[in-house]
């Protein structure tokens, strides 16, 4: 069956430089993790904010 389409290289050197990410690109998605984790603090907070605001104090 050697009509097949090879869809990915199977050689090893062709595998390991092809994923290799540029400095650009890596410092594209440090930047976007950073946001993403902030974004997630500020959310966070937010709801602990309601929490705190929704509930009266037992004392």
């Amino acid at each position: 069956m050697e009509a097949q389409l090879h869809l990915l290289p199977t050689e090893p050197a062709a595998v390991e430089a092809d994923w290799r990410l540029d400095e650009h690109t890596r410092d594209l998605g440090r930047r976007g993790i950073q946001e993403a984790r902030a974004a997630l603090r500020t959310a966070l907070q937010h709801r602990h904010d309601d929490d705190d605001e929704g509930h009266a104090s037992a004392a």
